[in-house]
């Protein structure tokens, strides 16, 4: 996920990418869970962008600056993929690493708006 310094009426982006298969289409869901459980769903708000030369997939997801205060204030250990057309769920964990590693970019991300 990378955060863009682009807000815009609707809010702030953050791209998703892709190199594993999933194929993010509009309407499927990012759901971030925290430590304590906490889960938060986005909607991808794009047609799917298929890279072939990096054979990567892109979308993106809007977020408010409320979001963007739960993930810096959060561990978020896991990121579901909801694919609403496959009605199939992918789950990944998220390592301590790079959790604190998200944290600090949404606190970036947040001091950049100020």
């Amino acid at each position: 996920v990378q955060f863009i310094n682009k807000q815009g009426k609707e809010g702030i982006v953050a791209k998703f990418y892709s190199k594993l298969g999933v194929e993010p289409n509009k309407g499927d869901e990012l759901i971030f869970m925290d430590s304590k459980g906490t889960r938060k769903s986005y909607r991808f708000n794009e047609y799917d962008i298929f890279t072939s030369a990096t054979e990567t997939h892109e979308n993106q997801i809007i977020l408010d600056l409320e979001a963007l205060k739960w993930f810096a204030n959060s561990s978020i250990t896991r990121i579901f993929y909801k694919d609403h057309g496959k009605n199939a769920m992918h789950q990944f964990s998220i390592t301590q690493s790079r959790q604190k590693d998200f944290s600090n970019l949404a606190k970036e991300m947040i001091n950049l708006l100020k």
